[in-house]
């Protein structure tokens, strides 16, 4: 994903290079012809447009491209070959999405590299980066499914577990919204980040006033 975030601003960079370089000749041809570029009444509307565009454009093809699910992806989610994987590593990237500007907001991105174990294969090794609310129960250390390619062993998905939950003071919480909570005193994670999610659980509603304290009393413990 860093990789994504490199390469579009490398050529978000250039993209504007380019458009200042080719309107500068125009506005100069312009001015030597003494001919303004644009009339009195469609100027405006036409400048606006082409700036939404030429800036706006590239932003927008971005955000289509980052939030893409490759189809190879969709593919081994209903024909992959099953296999249980151990989680070596998780890093947070230090990337949030889809938050506030505030400090540490959004979903974190992590980066997991497993060691897929095969029946009757050589085990092997992938790292992939994905959001916290793809990665539940993915800690170091744990043993997982996945589904790959054998014919290409870079091309792996994890399988999370459908319409299952797991409990923490009492009460439970969906999949879906768990992401990488844990028994506070099992919990690998930083506290403050812990934290943080519980808080955004908190703000979407997807957690009670009573499920939200006991969450957070659990995680402070």
């Amino acid at each position: 994903m860093a990789k994504k975030i490199v390469i579009f601003i490398l050529g978000y960079f250039v993209w504007l290079g380019l458009v200042m370089f080719v309107g500068m000749n125009f506005l100069n041809s312009a001015l030597t012809d003494k001919v303004s570029p644009f009339n009195d009444t469609t100027g405006p509307i036409v400048f606006l447009i082409g700036a939404l565009i030429i800036f706006g454009g590239p932003i927008v093809i971005f955000l289509l491209w980052f939030y893409h699910t490759p189809k190879w992806e969709k593919d081994l989610q209903i024909s992959g070959t099953l296999a249980k994987a151990v989680v070596l590593e998780v890093k947070d990237t230090g990337i949030r999405t889809g938050g506030s500007r505030a400090r540490n907001s959004g979903t974190p991105w992590w980066r997991v590299k497993l060691q897929v174990q095969p029946a009757g294969d050589s085990p092997f090794e992938v790292v992939m980066e994905k959001s916290a609310n793809k990665l539940f129960m993915v800690q170091q250390g744990n043993t997982i499914n996945v589904k790959y390619d054998p014919n290409n062993k870079k091309h792996v998905v994890i399988i999370q577990p459908e319409g299952q939950s797991f409990s923490a003071s009492g009460f439970s919480y969906p999949t879906s919204n768990a992401s990488y909570m844990q028994n506070g005193s099992q919990s690998r994670r930083d506290t403050t980040q812990q934290l943080l999610e519980l808080v955004t659980l908190h703000q979407k509603g997807e957690l009670t006033d009573v499920e939200f304290e006991a969450a957070k009393k659990k995680i402070l413990a």
